[in-house]
């Protein structure tokens, strides 16, 4: 940050149901979620020449039409293992007969296509117990079945005597519903300091088609990184804090939160599924901002942001001296070695000028007051008038509900007060600045930290420096 760059990273694929397993969670990151796009792989799955079942994966084999007989991997058992070991497909369970070989397979296990390329297989049908959100590419044609398709097609093999099936390649429908936060995407809360919202946004990071050499060890959508660069281009001042403002204020909002089981029968009937498109808020996904932070990333929007919210590098550290850290953690984290923490380098989290407001409790009533200052980066002055968007749990109110600006570079300082009641994990609001033009728009957050995972969670601002387990108090 102090070379004037500013870092992007993921919030990481350890989601699938789990909060609070989030990775780069420090307040001069941009964290990104990973949200689906209005495209779509599916693959579907023909049953004999009667039904067909729409599943989930990236399959460029072409297997004609032509019908293989299907055996459930639990009939290609090996001599010395058990039913369980042969339905998980686990190592050495199958063995290459012709129990198996030159057959479609039927297994439990989403990872079970690595042993039926080996002992034969010429393709997988698996049988998923969660969301199909998104597909993946595998060695051999295969399709990942929604829970309820995958037992009508293991009902099938136990009721019929010469089962067959056949796997088309994938096509690519639209998906009106979109965007979605996929379910692998990290959820917060902030494992650190849980009054500072991570994720900050969310952007396109499923089913992104790209080509990677051998030595690639990691590769993901890059376009989230992209973006600030692209705001850069345009405001080749401003530091990173003002482009992360600009991302985070600028973004859409809108929907997140989709019923998957409606999805994937809705395609299966050829019908439009825009109407299950739903806007985002706290009430309608369980996760909301946990999820997708301040909404999904705008770029175009985010070059003529006409506010932000800015932080120098000694805000950051007085944030981190009433942090508790130690000197030698603060000195690794800054790369400062002379760098100390007095009674005038010391705010708290709630002063820190960050683009969105979060507090947290227990449960019950809680209130904080949070000090923000706006700097106009438009050409002109302009007034701007504060509008709060709250459900009843959330009382917010503003000190300058206008701020008047006369000149570029004008900064303005406010106060925010919140009350909020906490009887569920999270609710959530928002404050938006208007002038007419523009809407610089924050999420307003009140959340229950201690029903989150706390005590398996080992984090660090570094590689291989300062770590701190469980949850850190926000103050």
């Amino acid at each position: 940050m102090n070379h004037g760059i500013l870092t992007s990273a993921s919030a990481g694929n350890w989601g699938n149901g789990t909060t609070g397993l989030l990775n780069n969670y420090s307040p001069w990151a941009l964290t990104f979620a990973a949200a689906t796009i209005d495209r779509k792989f599916v693959t579907k799955v023909h049953l004999g020449d009667k039904e067909v079942y729409v599943g989930v994966s990236i399959n460029a084999f072409d297997l004609n039409g032509t019908l293989y007989p299907l055996v459930y991997s639990v009939d290609g058992l090996a001599i010395g293992h058990d039913g369980n070991e042969s339905r998980y497909y686990m190592i050495g369970s199958l063995n290459d007969t012709n129990q198996v070989t030159g057959k479609i397979v039927f297994t439990d296990h989403l990872n079970s296509w690595m042993r039926a390329t080996d002992v034969g297989a010429i393709g997988i049908v698996m049988h998923a117990k969660g969301p199909l959100d998104y597909g993946d590419t595998y060695s051999l044609p295969a399709s990942l079945l929604y829970n309820r398709d995958g037992n009508q097609i293991l009902s099938c093999i136990n009721s019929t005597s010469d089962p067959t099936t056949t796997i088309d390649k994938s096509i690519e429908i639209i998906d009106k519903a979109a965007s979605s936060i996929v379910s692998f995407s990290s959820r917060g809360p902030n494992p650190i300091t849980v009054d500072i919202l991570k994720p900050d946004l969310s952007a396109p990071g499923v089913e992104i088609l790209a080509a990677w050499s051998e030595a690639t060890t990691v590769m993901g959508y890059v376009g989230d990184k992209r973006s600030s660069s692209y705001v850069k281009s345009f405001n080749p001042t401003w530091s990173p804090s003002a482009i992360k403002s600009a991302l985070m204020t600028t973004d859409f909002l809108k929907s997140f939160h989709q019923s998957y089981f409606l999805i994937l029968n809705m395609i299966k009937k050829h019908k439009d599924i825009s109407s299950y498109s739903k806007i985002i808020s706290a009430e309608k996904d369980i996760d909301a901002e946990f999820a997708y932070g301040s909404g999904q990333i705008n770029p175009l929007k985010a070059v003529t942001p006409s506010l932000v919210y800015d932080i120098e590098e000694k805000d950051f550290v007085s944030f981190l001296c009433r942090q508790t850290y130690n000197i030698t953690s603060l000195r690794l984290i800054t790369g400062d070695s002379i760098i100390s923490c007095s009674k005038d380098n010391n705010s708290s989290v709630w002063d820190l000028n960050y683009p969105s407001f979060t507090l947290s409790a227990p449960s019950g009533h809680v209130a904080r007051v949070f000090h923000r200052t706006v700097t106009n980066v438009a050409n002109v002055g302009s007034t701007y008038k504060a509008t709060i968007i709250a459900p009843p749990q959330l009382s917010v109110q503003v000190n300058s509900t206008i701020l008047t600006f006369e000149s570029t570079g004008q900064k303005q300082s406010f106060t925010m007060k919140v009350k909020a009641h906490i009887a569920k994990n999270i609710t959530s609001g928002s404050l938006v600045r208007d002038d007419g033009v523009h809407q610089v728009r924050s999420p307003v957050v009140a959340h229950s930290f201690e029903s989150r995972r706390k005590d398996d969670y080992t984090g660090s601002f570094l590689k291989g420096g300062f770590s701190y387990k469980g949850f850190h108090p926000s103050s």
